[in-house]
This record gives structure tokens, sequence and C-alpha cells, in this order.
């Protein structure tokens, strides 16, 4: 606060602005506002707001992880090689034809992506295994895992498509399948 004339200004400096305010009529300094770069407010935001932010966070995580699982639980490499040497499970290879000929998976179901739910027949018989969904990188087994789950299977995905099982150099059996 400063004194200007026998009456009281004072300085605010609030969310990285500065103020400056009147008590009296009689004041001198006017009311100004000055920016320091609207980039600072965000940081100040969330100072403020800390409960806020970490609750969308939280909600943010939360929402990554049940989309994930939703279309059936990752598993490794190693994990799918165990479940089909137990014969506990069957691969449904969700590729196109042409890379499903390059290489698949020993015994692996070829149903391409855009075709499991008129083919979801040829699926019946292994409703008590587990059924693993291969594709090449991980973007088309997710829409075939979820329609599995609604269909009661028991659904993994291949965590890293066929592009990881053939960077292991893992077993690959070409031609038709």
């Amino acid at each position: 606060m400063s004194a200007v004339g026998g009456t009281f200004c004072w300085l605010e400096i609030r969310h990285n602005r500065v103020y400056s305010r009147q008590l009296w009529r009689s004041c001198a300094v006017t009311i100004t506002t000055m920016d320091f770069g609207g980039g600072v407010d965000f940081f100040v935001f969330l100072s403020e707001q800390w409960l806020l932010v970490g609750l969308l966070v939280a909600l943010l995580y939360a929402l990554v992880l049940s989309e994930r699982y939703k279309a059936g639980v990752p598993v490794s490499l190693h994990e799918v090689t165990r479940l089909i040497n137990s014969d506990g499970a069957k691969v449904l290879d969700v590729r196109d034809r042409s890379e499903f000929t390059a290489g698949h998976i020993v015994d692996a179901l070829h149903i391409p992506h855009g075709e499991v739910a008129e083919r979801f027949a040829e699926l019946e018989p292994f409703k008590e295994k587990v059924v693993i969904v291969a594709d090449k990188m991980g973007q088309h087994a997710g829409p075939a895992g979820r329609l599995l789950k609604q269909k009661g299977f028991q659904v993994r995905r291949l965590q890293g498509g066929m592009s990881e099982w053939s960077n292991q150099n893992l077993p690959l059996v070409k031609g038709k399948g």
C-alpha cells in the first residue's frame, strides 16, 4: 500500500497479473493490468486446483485401462507359446490373406478382421478354450477381441502382434493354413 495525497492505494498480484486499485476517489493511480503471458496461468490453475487435476488424471488412467482390457488381456510371446503348447489355446489370426500366407503361427485359424462377425460359427468349437487374437501390430485385435468377449469367449491379445513374433524368430508356417 502506498499513500498518495493523503489517500491509500494498493497493488495486487493475482494470477500473474498486476492490479492497482484506488481505495478512495482522490487516489491518483488508475486501475491498470499487465499480463506476463498466458502460459503461467495454466500452472497457477494446476497448483490451485490440484485435487480436480488429480481426479481427472486418475479417471483418464482408469478409462485407458478399462478400454485396454475390454478386448482381452494382452499376453506376452512366452505366455502365448505356453498356452499353445499346453493345448489350452487357439490362435485366431485376423490379418489379410496375403500376410497370413506369408507366415503364421502353427494351427492358427485365419479369419480376416472384417469377417469375424460373419464367420463367428467357425469359432464356436473353441468356446471352452482361450482364444488368442493375433494381428500384424495390434491395431485390429481390439475390435475382434471385444466381439469375442461379448459372445462369451476367453480372449487374450498377442502383445506386439505377428511383427513381434517374427522379430523374435519364433516359428512360422508359410503357405495356406
